[in-house]
């Protein structure tokens, strides 16, 4: 038996329920398994319905493509790479510039290491290192109004830890920020309107949180 769970904000919404029906739209990309290339699209629409018929089930999921006009492929070129190797770190995106923090290094070190990515000048930089107590790798990563906040992580011996910080990129110093109410590492993260959210991770979460920066305040939400 299959399940469809949909996250709606008055909570999380199952197949389970008798003729449940969710859809949601995304933009991304078509990939074209016969060339291998990927095409842009204007909007993706899947809907999941859940009829029950006496001791049956039946799902039925539609998608459906609207794609761009004169869709182009693109091409792929080179830019600078990064100072150091760096890997299973955060990545997010403020003011147009694109920041990695924690991580492990080529030795599968975790580190502490934040730089980020000027795609005008095709050049990277590196940032204030991440002020957490140890070394940190899968570090959960946002941005709200230009601020990136570090979300999480998980220590070398992969324990979750409930630390958050945050940049200023206008003034390259972290803050320490109200933690999580639950550690962990590896989580997914999202902002929608403004908030936070955070859900799962490592090692073996199911929980679901909100951050509000302007408050500093985690509210849990149901799992």
């Amino acid at each position: 038996m299959a399940t469809i769970s949909v996250w709606r904000a008055g909570g999380w919404k199952s197949s389970e329920d008798s003729k449940m029906s969710e859809s949601c739209e995304m933009t991304g990309a078509l990939s074209d398994r016969a060339s291998g290339v990927l095409w842009p699209v204007a909007a993706v629409t899947v809907s999941a319905r859940m009829d029950v018929e006496g001791p049956m089930r039946i799902i039925t999921i539609t998608v459906a493509l609207a794609a761009t006009a004169a869709a182009d492929p693109g091409t792929w070129e080179t830019l600078a790479p990064a100072p150091g190797a760096q890997q299973e770190l955060g990545v997010t995106e403020a003011g147009g510039l694109i920041y990695i923090v924690g991580g492990f290094d080529g030795a599968g070190r975790s580190v502490n290491t934040v730089r980020r990515y000027h795609p005008d000048t095709d050049r990277w930089e590196d940032m204030a290192p991440l002020p957490a107590r140890q070394p940190l790798n899968h570090v959960g990563a946002a941005s709200v109004d230009g601020i990136v906040y570090a979300i999480g992580g998980l220590t070398q011996s992969f324990q979750g830890v409930r630390s958050v910080f945050a940049l200023d990129p206008a003034t390259g110093l972290w803050t320490e920020r109200a933690p999580l109410p639950t550690p962990r590492g590896a989580p997914g993260v999202a902002v929608i309107d403004g908030l936070i959210y955070v859900a799962g991770g490592l090692p073996g979460r199911t929980d679901f949180a909100v951050y509000d920066p302007a408050l500093d305040e985690w509210t849990p939400l149901a799992p």
